[in-house]
């Protein structure tokens, strides 16, 4: 009983041994017992009574009670590596190249949380730099289709981590993946919110870089459903809004290192990625709408360099030709408009495609009534929101690609 309360009940060495005392001490009150009123029939002096019954229950309480100091602070530990200031982690909910996101929660608050952080080891100038960019970055926006940032600090023990809006949902990739290709009226829908979010970030001076189906994330607010919420701005890149060359001031020089996806990435960006401007998050919002209705990505490809060489040389094929569900024409025709190869040729701005996308003549497949009907049956599976691994943000180095046939 001594040894199993040690295991499962956690507690200092000293409340362990006060424990001990009290469970062994009938045991010592009989053996003191036996040798008062000892009688002819025992076989041992009444003193081995007691010092057998002394000897045993010390050793005992000396044992667990060493071990109960060290589960306690093994216990101490665990805990305290699962605090980042006021926030406790509860579980995983996503793991990238560089760092993990949790399920949290504050220590006073009640609302659940989301917390990113970085790992020590992984803690490096370049990678501390991008991390304290994208808090910047996010903190500055405050459009109800961007994730709110709470909060941004760094544990005793260096891990560098911030507070975010959690999002109980579920990203496109995942949605594609499990639910298929989507009704184009809830597509306009989404990229339609995912323009707002892109737009307050352009005014800003910050191109998100690395839109793509994994970093829009669908969930429900004040009961409303269908709400895009754009996250991730790790690979965010500010620019001087106000300067038509859109001169770069975020600090990064190199012109071989091509940052993003490869299956969402513009074509100016592997060409020429020191002088990317917004355009190139318009290119990826068509990329993600392109998939959205098909199921299939605009281009496909073996390898990342493989996949750039297309996003610069070939004609992505209409998207009607690529699913058996009825897109508009005008849909498809302003999907084909962002997925331009040059960004002259793209709308002029995250608003301007939105406004395009509300020019689309209304469809059916897709009504308020078919999102709540939708989201009862999401929520009713009680899925956890994932991170997709076929869509991990890389760096392409395409070194001397200045003597690469495009025509190759």
């Amino acid at each position: 009983m001594v040894f199993l309360r040690a295991i499962v009940v956690p507690s200092t060495a000293k409340r362990t041994a006060i424990a001990g005392v009290l469970l062994f001490l009938p045991i010592n009150l009989a053996a003191v017992g036996l040798a008062i009123f000892r009688n002819k029939h025992l076989e041992l002096p009444g003193d081995a009574y007691v010092e057998s019954a002394l000897v045993i229950s010390t050793a005992v309480i000396v044992l667990v009670s060493i071990g109960s100091q060290i589960i306690y602070g093994l216990r101490k530990q665990i805990s305290a590596a699962m605090r980042l200031g006021q926030y406790t982690l509860d579980r995983k909910i996503g793991e990238g190249g560089n760092g993990s996101v949790y399920r949290a929660h504050h220590a006073m608050l009640r609302r659940p949380t989301a917390i990113k952080l970085i790992h020590p080891k992984k803690a490096g100038a370049e990678n501390l730099d991008r991390f304290e960019r994208e808090v910047q970055h996010m903190s500055q926006l405050t459009h109800w289709n961007t994730v709110a940032v709470y909060d941004y600090g760094r544990s005793p023990e260096g891990i560098f981590y911030y507070a975010m809006e959690y999002l109980d949902g579920i990203d496109l990739e995942n949605l594609v993946i499990e639910f298929g290709p989507q009704p184009a009226a809830r597509v306009i829908s989404i990229m339609t919110q995912a323009c707002a979010a892109l737009g307050e970030a352009h005014r800003r001076g910050i191109i998100h870089r690395d839109v793509k189906p994994a970093n829009i994330i669908l969930c429900e607010r004040g009961d409303v459903p269908d709400i895009a919420k754009v996250v991730d701005f790790g690979l965010a890149k500010a620019f001087a809004a106000d300067d038509p060359e859109l001169t770069d001031v975020s600090g990064e020089t190199s012109s071989k290192n091509i940052l993003g996806t490869p299956a969402y990435i513009a074509p100016e960006a592997i060409t020429d990625p020191a002088s990317i401007g917004p355009s190139v998050d318009l290119y990826a919002l068509g990329a993600v709408g392109y998939f959205l209705l098909t199921g299939r990505r605009v281009f496909e490809g073996k390898t990342a360099v493989d996949l750039c060489v297309q996003h610069v040389t070939r004609t992505p094929k209409p998207p009607s030709e690529m699913t058996k569900k009825p897109i508009p024409k005008r849909l498809e025709e302003i999907i084909l408009q962002c997925l331009a190869k040059k960004p002259a040729q793209r709308p002029e701005s995250a608003a301007a495609l939105a406004e395009l996308l509300k020019s689309v003549p209304e469809t059916d497949g897709w009504s308020a009534a078919d999102a709540a009907n939708w989201w009862v049956q999401f929520r009713n599976q009680q899925r956890p929101l994932g991170a997709s691994a076929s869509t991990l943000s890389i760096t392409v180095d395409l070194g001397d690609r200045d003597n690469v046939d495009p025509a190759a």
